[in-house]
C-alpha cells in the first residue's frame, strides 16, 4: 500500500461543525498575550488532525457516494464520542487564545491540508476507503497519536467541568514503581487521568509528579513514599498523621478521614505560600496520607489559582478526582 493510502487510513475521521462562533465575533476579539505558550503547538497539532479527519471524510463521501451513509454514521459516532467533543474543545481554546488571528491561522492550515488531500485522493480506491472508515470507528474510541489524544481529552468540556469523570470514564494511565531502576521493598501502582502530563520531581521522596492546566489554573499532583520505621507512627490517628505530614509552611483549612489503598487515611486541606518568579503565590493543597508497610504514603494535589473559580470551588472540583485516585492506589 502506498504512502497516500496509508495517510488516508491514518487521518480518517469526521464530525459536525464546531464551536459556533461567528467570524464577526472573532474579529472583535483580541489575542491573549500568553496565548502562544508551551501547549499551543500541541493544540495546533490536534486541531490540524481534526481538520484532516473532517476533510477526508468529505472527500470519501464525494468520491464514493455508495459509502455516504457509512460516512454519516462514522461522523455521528465521532461527534458523540469523548474524542470528538475534545476536538471541539481544542477549537474553542484556540479561538480563546488567538482571537481574530485564528481566522488567518485556520485558513492557512486548511490550504495545506487541501493540497495534501488532492494528491492523496488520486490513489484512493473503494477498498482503501472502506478500510479507512473502519479505522475511523477506532479513532472515535481513542486511536489517535498519544499527544493528540492527551490534549483532546484534556480539553473535552465535560472533563474540564468534572475532572473525576475523565478518570471514571477510563481515560487513565498508570505509574508502577516496579518500572523504576531502583529496587524497592514496597511497590506502588497509581492510576491517574491520562491527560495529565509528567513533570520534574521536586524531591527524592517523590516517586512521580504530574501537571495539568486545561481547567482553571495550573495544578500539580505529587506522589511520595518516605521510609518511616519508627513504630510510634503506627499508633497515631491517621488524621493527626496527615496533619504532621503537611508542609511546615502550610496553614490548615480542614481535615478528616478518607480511604487510600483500602486503608483508613487522613485527608487535609491547607494553604501553602510559595515564592514564584519573585512573586508570593498562595495555593490550596489537598493531601491524602497513610502509614503502610513502614512508609508514609502521600498523595497531594496543589491547586493553582486562575479563571473564575475560588479556592473552595477548586477543592470541590478536584477533590473527587483525588479521592478516586487514592482509593485505587495499590501497595504491595
Amino acid at each position: 500500500m502506498n504512502i497516500a493510502k496509508i495517510a488516508l487510513i491514518f487521518f480518517l475521521g469526521g464530525w459536525s461543525s464546531l464551536a459556533a462562533q461567528t467570524t464577526e465575533e472573532l474579529m472583535k476579539q483580541e489575542p491573549l498575550a500568553e496565548g502562544n505558550d508551551a501547549r499551543f503547538e500541541e493544540l495546533s497539532e490536534a486541531y490540524s488532525t481534526m481538520l484532516q479527519f473532517e476533510g477526508i471524510m468529505a472527500a470519501i463521501s464525494k468520491k464514493f457516494p455508495e459509502l455516504a451513509e457509512e460516512v454519516k454514521a462514522a461522523e455521528a459516532e465521532m461527534a458523540a464520542s469523548a474524542v470528538g467533543k475534545g476536538f471541539r474543545g481544542v477549537e474553542v481554546e484556540l479561538k480563546r487564545r488567538m482571537g481574530r488571528e485564528f481566522i488567518a491561522y485556520e485558513k492557512g492550515i486548511r490550504a495545506q491540508i487541501q493540497e495534501f488531500q488532492e494528491e492523496a485522493a488520486k490513489e484512493v480506491d473503494l477498498e482503501t476507503a472502506k478500510m479507512g472508515l473502519g479505522t475511523a470507528a477506532a479513532m472515535a474510541k481513542g486511536r489517535v497519536q498519544v499527544d493528540v489524544l492527551r490534549n483532546v481529552i484534556a480539553y473535552n468540556p465535560e472533563y474540564r467541568k468534572d475532572p473525576a469523570k475523565e478518570f471514571s470514564d477510563g481515560w487513565a494511565a498508570g505509574y508502577s514503581s516496579k518500572m523504576d531502576e531502583q529496587k524497592r521493598e514496597v511497590n506502588y501502582l497509581l492510576m491517574y487521568p491520562g491527560s495529565w502530563k509528567p513533570t520534574n520531581l521536586a524531591s527524592k521522596a517523590e516517586l512521580m509528579a504530574l501537571w495539568n492546566d486545561a481547567g482553571h489554573g495550573r495544578h500539580r499532583l505529587s506522589f511520595q513514599s518516605i521510609n518511616a520505621p519508627d513504630p510510634k507512627y503506627a499508633k497515631m490517628d491517621p488524621v493527626e498523621l496527615a496533619k504532621a505530614l503537611m508542609a511546615p509552611e502550610g496553614t490548615l483549612i480542614e481535615s478528616g478521614k478518607g480511604k487510600m489503598a483500602g486503608l483508613e487515611c487522613g485527608r487535609v486541606v491547607y494553604d501553602l505560600t510559595v515564592e514564584k518568579d519573585q512573586k508570593i503565590v498562595m495555593s490550596r493543597v489537598i493531601t491524602y496520607a497513610v502509614l503502610a508497610k513502614e512508609h508514609f504514603v502521600i498523595l497531594s494535589l496543589m491547586l493553582g489559582s486562575g479563571g473564575e473559580l475560588g479556592k473552595e470551588e477548586l477543592v470541590k472540583k478536584y477533590g473527587p478526582l483525588l479521592a478516586g485516585m487514592a482509593a485505587k492506589l495499590e501497595i504491595e
